[in-house]
């Protein structure tokens, strides 16, 4: 299982691709054909591939993803920052769509986001929502972390009755972060299934600029297993520590979408 590739930012940040597009509706940048439907029940998930960053410039397509997905890519946002309808969560869809050469980077993402408001005829709204977070910092004592000589990076998680074990190769604080913040929203941290929070951040405040080899070994709780939970090792194994703070995030909230897309 590996936990180093967390998608926090999609195909629309990465890359270049090469200037004009062709305008649609009200003069902006779309797709030159695109297609966009809905999968059967059971559908399953898939890649992206295409457009910027992906290798093909000429197209893309997604053969499977939940609108929320779809919108947290378009918008680039993770998906817990993207709210609606239930549904948004779990229908699938496939787009499959060609790019007008010299299309920019940005004309994409105005492609990408034109492509989904109008086949789902939907209307959202952006707004700023205050989450419980924390700060990722070095604990007293200072860092117990081994610095890496690799070059390549990795990461796993091992889960069973003993706990939890991460391991990641040539890791930066920034990435190591993001993963705990993963394993919180998995529940690592909730003495009961329902405290799970939907949304958490953890912020980079170490200053550690370097790559490290990380091992982390912690309890799981709702677990009769003897040990130190995530927040006791972190600082005992690691001397890192997670402080409590308020976060700010940018939410997508969609105010109205239709199931079914428009016909291609």
């Amino acid at each position: 299982m590996s936990l180093t590739r967390i998608v926090l930012t999609g195909l629309i940040a990465a890359g270049m691709l090469p200037a004009q597009s062709p305008a649609g509706p009200n003069n902006t940048p779309h797709f030159e054909v695109a297609s966009v439907k809905t999968l059967p029940p059971g559908g399953r998930g898939g890649r992206p591939s295409g457009g910027p960053g992906r290798g093909d410039m000429s197209q893309f397509s997604w053969p499977g993803a939940s609108l929320r997905n779809l919108l947290a890519q378009a918008w680039m946002v993770s998906s817990d920052q993207v709210t609606g309808p239930d549904w948004i969560g779990t229908e699938m869809y496939s787009i499959a769509a060609k790019i007008p050469e010299g299309t920019t980077s940005e004309d994409f993402s105005t492609m990408f986001r034109n492509l989904l408001t109008e086949r789902f005829r939907m209307t959202l709204h952006r707004e700023t929502k205050v989450i419980d977070g924390y700060d990722l910092i070095v604990a007293k004592g200072g860092p117990k972390l081994k610095e890496s000589l690799q070059t390549t990076s990795d990461g796993r998680g091992q889960f069973g009755p003993d706990g939890a074990t991460l391991t990641y190769n040539n890791t930066t604080m920034q990435v190591f972060a993001v993963n705990l913040m993963m394993r919180i929203r998995a529940g690592d941290l909730a003495e009961n299934p329902g405290d799970r929070p939907a949304i958490v951040r953890i912020v980079d405040k170490t200053g550690l600029t370097g790559t490290y080899d990380i091992k982390l070994h912690y309890a799981m709780p709702r677990s009769d297993t003897p040990g130190d939970d995530m927040l006791h090792a972190l600082e005992s194994q690691l001397g890192l520590s997670l402080k409590p703070t308020k976060v700010s995030v940018e939410m997508v909230v969609v105010d109205h979408a239709e199931k079914t897309p428009t016909e291609n």
